[in-house]
């Protein structure tokens, strides 16, 4: 109210149901609309990534949409309604060139979230990353997924990352990038505290 309401003439309380509803009304016409894309929705990042970021969100101000990458196709009508699209280990592919396209023309924003240096296509090898050796895929294999990862990630507007490291890592492809660490939601909060009790 000090901020925004005392300007526009609103009162301090509403004064009655219906002026609640108007506002109400009011503030949801205004919402922001936020699509989160997931590139690894079936992963453990997704929760700390997709969900918790998604859903603390307060629902008066912003409306969220989440889906994985494999149905950007299918909903790109939603991509194109989005104020900002929120994509997190998504790689360029045909799909998502559609999706930069959609929300170029709709005027969206666009901003990538990393977790990991997987915009480094040239980190991919066996001798740094255990996993390539353990199951068995080709060093070629994980370095056109890296590309792909980079490619997608130098058209986003701006980018986020979970620790001050990573973050200097993607400001050296020159796009601006805001820490936003790795969290918990409630239920977690409240699983640990019971745990701790005993």
């Amino acid at each position: 109210y000090v901020r925004v309401g005392l300007k526009e003439g609103r009162p301090a309380r509403p004064s009655s149901p219906s002026a609640d509803q108007q506002l109400s009304k009011r503030v949801r016409k205004d919402c922001r609309r936020i699509v989160f894309i997931s590139g690894e929705p079936e992963t453990p990042g997704h929760q700390y990534r997709i969900l918790n970021l998604a859903t603390v969100l307060a629902p008066q101000f912003f409306e969220t949409v989440i889906m994985s990458s494999s149905e950007i196709p299918q909903r790109i009508s939603e991509i194109a309604a989005a104020d900002l699209i929120w994509i997190w280990r998504t790689r360029l592919s045909a799909e998502t060139a559609g999706l930069v396209t959609a929300a170029r023309d709709a005027g969206a924003a666009i901003l990538y979230d990393i977790d990991d240096l997987m915009f480094r296509p040239e980190l991919a090898v066996a001798e740094l990353i255990d996993g390539i050796r353990t199951q068995n895929i080709s060093e070629a294999e994980v370095q056109k997924f890296y590309t792909a990862i980079r490619l997608l990630l130098v058209e986003a507007d701006r980018c986020t990352a979970p620790t001050i490291p990573l973050a200097r890592e993607i400001r050296k492809l020159h796009k601006p990038t805001t820490v936003i660490p790795n969290g918990f939601d409630t239920k977690t909060r409240d699983s640990a505290r019971s745990a701790m009790r005993p």
